[in-house]
């Protein structure tokens, strides 16, 4: 995805499962870089070989769901492999790998940030320092580590090593503007909305004008029980200035030409009172989503590219959930395969991906939801995400979710680009089968449903290729993949 409007794209990590190893495999560096850095697969054998002494943990580190690099650290008791340099109970970030397609863009310096700030959390056991070394000619890393507060230890692993040590005191490090901000976050039990508006100058014409529309009586004598003005401190509240017409926060929306989403086919940013910018901003995205008509005998069908009620529920998500203590705007880009809606602010704490699907509400800001819900915009909390899931079903590719710290994503699929992609695809494979994808469909065709392990025993293969084969099989929808790890099954 493309950098709109100077937003800035993040790093998350994500732990290396067999659904994502091949392509975290595939990290590598320019030919010069290969005599400092092991390539994945090589440091992940590392890992497996020192577990027992040496507790392990490996990211593959991603942008906008675009694997960009690779990070492992462990945690050193006083055993095995640099028992003799290492103090004991200590961390040790073992290999930083950022691929050379993503280079140059401070993806490196985002990874060791945010793994110190990880380990500063003491993950396994208490340390007070965190190691990690670099080649004498690395000037890159020394830079970035000087840059940290590392410093030389002047060990090395061997006397004729050109490996610098250095380390960093754990209870040195400086806590970031947003860390700070969070920590007193936490602390005060603070509430954004409640808090009284820097900007008391606000008039109400676009609010007022989204309560009529809906037959609704916008009364300035019950602006304290909207919460919109709080009588004790005689102010304008934040979520006073939200509805506002000087709403400083904004809503953008991009539409591109191209799926890496990189060149602009048109924009637009939507300002003013929040209801005000759902309305415009809804209608821009719908004049977005195209409908394809089929003629069957004299009747013809129409398939919209997404359920008008999915782009819906996702902006209305992005609106009511995001983070306004941050500045920035809603991020919406479109292209002719799906739409990302981007909004600042992850999950709420103590809330996972999961728990949500199954409904489970945290509300970020309460009044902000009850103004919409009496506006009749919204039905009840905790609906709208299982509503989105349940529009595609029958469809080959669901929505996904991907959550940070800071951030939040939903990714709605174009179904139509769906199902034409799997019509052609149904196509081609009834024109060529290789004998491996012909033995697979025999048996499904027979037993309706296989485990990995079965298709590895049927093949003759070994896992990774398996999964090559069956990957290759649900893109050219040919198989469907039900479940994920243990549970995982593939049927027809």
């Amino acid at each position: 995805m493309a950098v709109l409007y100077g937003e800035i794209n993040m790093v998350e990590f994500r732990k290396i499962t067999f659904n994502n190893m091949d392509e975290c495999f595939s990290i590598a560096v320019h030919k010069e870089q290969e005599a400092f850095v092991s390539n994945v697969m090589e440091t992940l054998a590392q890992a497996y070989v020192m577990s027992e002494t040496t507790p392990t943990t490996a990211y593959g580190v991603y942008v906008n769901d675009v694997v960009v690099g690779f990070i492992i650290y462990g945690y050193h008791t006083g055993q095995g492999l640099g028992s003799e340099i290492f103090v004991k109970n200590c961390y040790h970030i073992w290999c930083i790998i950022v691929d050379k397609n993503h280079q140059g863009k401070g993806y490196g310096r985002q990874m060791v940030e945010k793994m110190i700030a990880e380990i500063k959390t003491l993950p396994h056991d208490k340390g007070d320092y965190i190691y990690t070394s670099y080649d004498l000619g690395n000037v890159t890393s020394k830079t970035l580590f000087d840059s940290l507060g590392f410093v030389d230890t002047g060990e090395r692993f061997d006397d004729d090593d050109d490996e610098i040590i250095v380390r960093l005191n754990i209870s040195s490090v400086q806590a970031t503007p947003e860390h700070i901000r969070q920590m007193i976050k936490d602390a005060d039990g603070d509430v954004f909305e409640d808090f009284p508006s820097l900007d008391q100058d606000l008039t109400f014409n676009q609010c007022k004008d989204a309560f009529t529309k809906r037959s609704i009586e916008f009364d300035e004598n019950k602006f304290d029980v909207l919460g919109i003005y709080d009588l004790g401190r005689q102010a304008f509240t934040n979520l006073g200035l939200l509805l506002s017409d000087q709403c400083h926060h904004t809503i953008k929306v991009a539409v591109f030409e191209d799926v890496n989403n990189t060149i602009f086919k048109g924009r637009k940013e939507f300002s003013g009172s929040i209801l005000k910018q759902i309305d415009e901003a809804f209608a821009y995205i719908e004049l977005n989503n195209n409908t394809q008509s089929e003629i069957k005998g004299l009747t013809r069908e129409d398939f919209d590219d997404y359920p008008t009620e999915a782009l819906r529920e996702t902006l209305l998500n992005a609106v009511i959930h995001r983070n306004y203590d941050f500045s920035g705007s809603i991020i919406v880009n479109i292209n002719s395969e799906f739409m990302e809606f981007i909004s600042i602010g992850g999950l709420m704490p103590g809330l996972n991906v999961d728990e949500m699907l199954n409904g489970v509400s945290i509300l970020r800001n309460e009044k902000l939801s009850g103004i919409f819900l009496r506006l009749r915009i919204i039905e009840a909390y905790g609906t709208g995400i299982r509503r989105i899931f349940s529009l595609y079903d029958g469809c080959v590719n669901k929505p996904q979710i991907n959550a940070t710290q800071n951030s939040f994503k939903m990714t709605l699929f174009n179904m139509n680009h769906s199902r034409n992609a799997v019509a052609v695809g149904k196509e081609l494979a009834e024109k060529e089968l290789s004998s491996q994808e012909e033995l697979i469909l025999g048996y499904l065709e027979q037993y309706d449903e296989a485990t990995d392990e079965k298709i590895q025993e049927l093949l003759n293969v070994k896992k990774t290729r398996a999964f090559v084969i069956i990957k290759q099989m649900s893109d050219r929808g040919l198989v469907r993949i039900i479940g994920r790890g243990a549970s995982r099954k593939i049927t027809l």
